[in-house]
């Protein structure tokens, strides 16, 4: 068995905390849904380069919920080039529900910060 590098390790600890956080979203537990919230945000801060974990998640092909917490984190760290195009994207498809809701605020609340 092949041992993971610590980044990989760290993208599959996000991948995880992000979909539980989407799954206490749908389930009702906001308690739960914070604390997947906040281990998501404590591997971001933990992480030496936060875009050597979080760029290649932008293409998850898998989870648009990751795609969608990576690239905010990415957008509020000085990201924008990578971010925006995959929240653009996102807050477009109709079909992924509250997380094209979740794209299209990250978005605006940027750009609201920006545009002062």
């Amino acid at each position: 068995m092949t041992e993971q590098s610590p980044i990989s390790e760290a993208q599959e600890r996000f991948r995880q905390a992000v979909s539980a956080h989407w799954s206490a979203i749908r389930s009702g537990t906001t308690r739960d849904a914070d604390k997947h919230s906040e281990t998501a945000s404590q591997l971001v801060a933990d992480a030496a380069n936060a875009s050597e974990l979080l760029t290649p998640l932008l293409d998850d092909a898998e989870s648009p919920q990751v795609r969608c917490a990576a690239a905010t984190f990415l957008l509020n760290r000085g990201h924008a080039d990578e971010a925006v195009p995959v929240l653009e994207a996102l807050a477009d498809d109709d079909d992924i529900g509250l997380v094209a809701e979740d794209a299209d605020m990250a978005l605006e609340s940027w750009r609201s910060k920006n545009a002062e």
